[in-house]
C-alpha cells in the first residue's frame, strides 16, 4: 500500500535534512514544555512523562536486541526522531524542573549536565551512538522521574525516598539486562556497566549535594524590617532604594536598636505534601543559627512563611534554604548597616 502523498514528502525531507528536521521537533518539544509546563505534580504531566519513559525503554530494547517491534514496523526507520523528540522533552521538563530548585553552584551544576544532554541529544553523531550511551540518558531520565514521584507519594522529602527511588531504577534497568545477559555479547560493557555507573553518580551526587530537592522550590525570599498576617494574606513593610523603586525586597537593611531581622519565604511543593525546612543564618560566612519552618503544600504561590532574628550586628549576612535532609535549594544575601538616625521612616508595603 502507498504512503500518503504527505508523508512522501516528509520522508524525502528527512533523508536530505535531517539534522534541521531534529532541530525542529527538539525546539518544538521544548517549546512545549516552556509553555505548557504545569505544577511538578501535575497529575497530566507525570502520566505523559511515564508514557514518554516507557516508548523510550521499548524502542531501546529493540535496539538492544536488534529486531524491528511489530508495533513500529511502518515507522522504524523514524525511531532516532522520536528518541530525539521524547529524550528532548523529558530532558526539557526535567532541566526546567531541577532549575526551579537549584541555588548553590553545586545544584547549577547537575542543571548544565542536564542542559548538555539536552544539546547533544540534537545531534547526529549522539544519536547515532550504541544503545549502551542512550541507556544512559535513559536510566537519568528515569531516576529524575521517580526523585519526583517519591517524595509527592510520601508527602515529604527523605534519604529513604531518595533511595527508594534510585534502587526502583536500577531495578528495572537490571530487569532487562537479565533478559538478554546470556544473548548480545559484551552486554556487560556496553550497558550494565554505564548504567549502574549513572546510578552510583546520582548517589554520590546527592551527598556532594549537587542534586536540588525537587519537588520543593523557593519562589521568593527577603528581609523585612516587619512582617503582619492579615486575614490570610502576609504584609511586609521595608526601605526601598530611591532608584530601585520596583524591587519587593532590600538587600540594604539599616537598622536601628528596635528592628529585628525578619526573613519572609515562598516556598512551593506539592498537594498533600508536609515537611520542613531550615533557615540557615551566615555572617560573614560563618554560621550563626538555624531557625526550622514547617511548609504545607497545595498553594500553587507556594507556602508563606517568616522567622525574625533579634541577635544580629552589622556585617554581610546570608539566609541558606535547606530541606529536611540538608540540601541546600534558595538562598539570600543581603548588607545590614547600623542605622543611629531619628528621623521617620518611609516604609513601603507589599502584600504576599
Amino acid at each position: 500500500m502507498p504512503n500518503h502523498p504527505l508523508v512522501e514528502k516528509f520522508q524525502l525531507l528527512y533523508q536530505r535534512h535531517n539534522v534541521l528536521v531534529s532541530v525542529i521537533v527538539f525546539l518544538s518539544g521544548f517549546l512545549i514544555d516552556v509553555f505548557t509546563l504545569g505544577d511538578i505534580d501535575d497529575t497530566f504531566s507525570l502520566v505523559q512523562q511515564l508514557v514518554y519513559l516507557c516508548a523510550i525503554t521499548y524502542i531501546l530494547y529493540y535496539e538492544m536486541i536488534n529486531k524491528t517491534p511489530k508495533l513500529l514496523s511502518k515507522y522504524w526507520e523514524y525511531r532516532e526522531l522520536i528518541i530525539t523528540f521524547l529524550f528532548g522533552s523529558l530532558l526539557s521538563i526535567y532541566t526546567l524542573y531541577f532549575f526551579h530548585s537549584a541555588s548553590q553552584i553545586s545544584g547549577l551544576l547537575f542543571i548544565c549536565l542536564l542542559g548538555l544532554l539536552l544539546v547533544a541529544n540534537e545531534f547526529p553523531q549522539f544519536q547515532r551512538l550504541e544503545f549502551g550511551v542512550k541507556f544512559v540518558v535513559l536510566s537519568l531520565c528515569t531516576i529524575s522521574y521517580l526523585l519526583i514521584i517519591f517524595p509527592i507519594f510520601f508527602g515529604h522529602i527523605s534519604v529513604l525516598g531518595f533511595f527508594i527511588g534510585v534502587l526502583a531504577s536500577l531495578g528495572i534497568f537490571l530487569g532487562l539486562y537479565k533478559l538478554e545477559e546470556n544473548k548480545i555479547p559484551d552486554l556487560k560493557k556496553r550497558y550494565l556497566y554505564p548504567v549502574v555507573g549513572t546510578h552510583i553518580f546520582f548517589i554520590l551526587a546527592y551527598f556532594l549535594n549537587i542534586i536540588p530537592p525537587v519537588p520543593i522550590a523557593v519562589k521568593h525570599i527577603g528581609v523585612y524590617h516587619s512582617i503582619e498576617k492579615l486575614d490570610g494574606i502576609y504584609r511586609v513593610s521595608f526601605l526601598p532604594r530611591k532608584y530601585l523603586f520596583w524591587f519587593d525586597s532590600n538587600d540594604e537593611f539599616s537598622a536601628r536598636p528596635e528592628d529585628s531581622l525578619n526573613i519572609f519565604v515562598q516556598i512551593f511543593s506539592p498537594r498533600a505534601f508536609e515537611d520542613k525546612v531550615f533557615l540557615e543564618f551566615y555572617k560573614d560566612g560563618v554560621k550563626q543559627d538555624r531557625i526550622p519552618i514547617g511548609i504545607k503544600g497545595g498553594r500553587s504561590e507556594g507556602f508563606r512563611g517568616y522567622v525574625n532574628k533579634k541577635n544580629y550586628s552589622p556585617g554581610h549576612w546570608q539566609v541558606v534554604v535547606v530541606s529536611s535532609d540538608n540540601r541546600p535549594f534558595g538562598d539570600y544575601s543581603f548588607e545590614v548597616h547600623s542605622d543611629t538616625t531619628i528621623e521617620p521612616r518611609d516604609f513601603k508595603v507589599l502584600d504576599f
